[in-house]
């Protein structure tokens, strides 16, 4: 009785079957989608925290002088500051990619159902409009 061997695939092998299997999961399309949901958490998270009185820091200014209150004033953590920034320039790229593509999409669109027609719609004369 001869003992066969069991081969193991290769590394290779390994993990090209890998990404053959995570690839329709994660589409650049995908990425994008939630890295946007995600900032969108982080924003309304941020928003929620810094409105919190314990995510408050004291201020050092003193109160006017006609003001007597037992209060200090404070304001939100520095951190706040940053994470709103970084959302900011995360929708502000979201919405240049988006207003890019999209007129490509519209350009492209307007090019095949045109058929010869005039693009500009200030040049289109009333008899095309009115079907004559």
């Amino acid at each position: 009785m001869s003992l066969k061997r069991k081969s193991h695939p290769s590394a290779d092998q390994l993990s090209k079957t890998l990404i053959s299997l995570i690839r329709p999961f994660f589409t650049l399309d995908m990425v994008v989608g939630v890295m946007s949901v995600f900032f969108i958490c982080v924003s309304v998270l941020s928003f929620a925290l810094k409105t919190h009185p314990e995510m408050r820091v004291p201020t050092a200014d003193p109160p006017p002088p006609n003001v007597t209150s037992d209060k200090l004033r404070t304001d939100p953590h520095v951190a706040f500051f940053y994470i709103e920034v970084a959302c900011n320039a995360w929708f502000t790229f979201e919405l240049a990619v988006r207003s890019i593509v999209i007129t490509q999409v519209l350009g492209t669109l307007s090019l095949s159902t045109t058929h010869g027609r005039a693009q500009n719609p200030s040049k289109v004369s009333s008899h095309e409009l009115m079907g004559n």
